[in-house]
C-alpha cells in the first residue's frame, strides 16, 4: 500500500511542477490577452479548467502505464511450483528489472521455524517434486505438467525448484539452514 502512496505521490509531485511550470509561462500571455480584449474572463476560465482537467488525466494515466498490470511475485512463484507459500515471512527483497522485452524477478523472504516446516510440507505434496532425484542435471527426473517441465529436489541445503527450458527461466532455492526462500524468474 505504501507503495502504491508512493507512486501516487511522485506522479502527482512531478506534474504539479511542470504544470505549474508551464502555467507560470502561459501567465504572462493570458494576462496580456485579457488587457487587450481578444480573451473573455469566461474562456479564461474555460482554459483554467481544462488545463487542470488534462492534468489530472495525465496523473491518473501515468499511475496506469506505470503499474503495468504485473502479478504479485509471490503469487508467480506459487503458480509456477505449485507450492503454498506460509502465512507468516518477511520479504527481504521483491525486484523487478525491466530490460524492455526482458526482465528478471528477485524475491527473497526470511521464514520462522514453523513457517519453514509448513513450506517444505507444501513443496513435499507439490506435484513437481521428486525425492528421489540427483538434482538439477537429472534430465529423466523432471516432471511435465501442462507442458511445463520442471523439478522440486531436495539438496544439501534444502530444497531447489529448477524450471531451465522456454522462456521464462525459474529458479527457487530454499534454505532450510538459514531460513530463507530465493526465488529468480528471468526472460531475455
Amino acid at each position: 500500500m505504501s507503495t502504491l502512496l508512493f507512486k501516487i505521490f511522485i506522479v502527482f509531485f512531478i506534474l504539479l511542477l511542470f504544470g505549474g511550470i508551464f502555467y507560470l509561462i502561459y501567465l504572462p500571455v493570458k494576462l496580456w490577452l485579457l488587457k487587450s480584449g481578444k480573451l473573455t474572463k469566461k474562456q479564461s476560465n474555460r482554459i483554467n479548467i481544462t488545463y487542470i482537467s488534462i492534468l489530472i488525466l495525465s496523473g491518473i494515466f501515468l499511475l496506469l502505464l506505470g503499474d503495468k498490470g504485473r502479478t504479485p511475485t509471490r503469487e508467480r512463484l506459487e503458480s509456477i511450483s505449485k507450492i503454498k507459500l506460509p502465512s507468516k515471512f518477511k520479504v527481504l527483497k521483491d525486484e523487478y528489472q525491466d530490460m524492455l522485452q526482458d526482465y528478471c524477478i528477485q524475491y527473497e523472504i526470511q521464514l520462522d521455524s514453523n513457517s519453514r516446516k509448513d513450506l517444505i510440507l507444501s513443496i513435499q505434496s507439490s506435484p513437481f517434486y521428486n525425492s528421489t532425484s540427483l538434482g538439477r542435471d537429472d534430465y529423466p527426473s523432471y516432471i511435465t505438467i501442462n507442458s511445463v517441465f520442471a523439478l522440486w529436489f531436495k539438496n544439501k541445503n534444502g530444497y531447489e525448484f529448477s524450471k531451465p527450458y522456454k522462456q521464462p527461466t525459474y529458479s527457487i532455492q530454499v534454505d532450510t539452514i538459514l531460513n530463507k526462500l530465493t526465488y529468480q524468474e528471468c526472460s531475455d
